[in-house]
């Protein structure tokens, strides 16, 4: 698989550190523009897959957020996954598999949000891409 490093958001982040709390993405995409216009009849796809299981010490939970800023400063929420179980995710899974939302701003990044018990075991990529077909089965 061939992946630009310049659209990889998380490669291989380890979940473990946030404990109970929550942690960005280890990158953020600069779109290198306050309008982007990212492909129109081309979507670009957001790709977040859990590398190795997510596991917790007790019935912790994972929520994805979809975040993007004008000034990579202030950030604002696109859209969130709900807060499911650990217990739901193993490698391979996925946390997102869907389209970029039309109207990103210029900068973009994930928020992992873990809740109720610490995570203990966990890494995930997650990435842009515009073949879908590789990643998700039933695109």
């Amino acid at each position: 698989m061939l992946l630009d490093y310049n659209l990889i958001l998380s490669d291989g982040q380890d979940l473990t550190a946030i404990s109970t709390g929550n942690a960005d993405s280890t990158n953020t995409i600069d779109f290198g523009s306050a309008t982007p216009n990212y492909g129109v009849g081309n979507p670009i796809w957001l790709i977040s897959q859990v590398e190795v299981d997510l596991t917790s010490s007790g019935s912790a939970t994972l929520q994805t957020k979809l975040l993007d800023s004008a000034d990579d400063s202030s950030w604002s929420t696109v859209l969130q996954t709900p807060a499911n179980a650990f217990g739901d995710y193993s490698a391979g899974d996925y946390l997102l598999a869907m389209p970029l939302p039309y109207g990103i701003r210029r900068y973009m990044k994930l928020n992992y949000v873990v809740a109720t018990a610490a995570l203990t075991a966990g890494t995930v990529n997650s990435f842009l891409t515009l073949s879908p077909e590789m990643f998700v089965e039933d695109y």
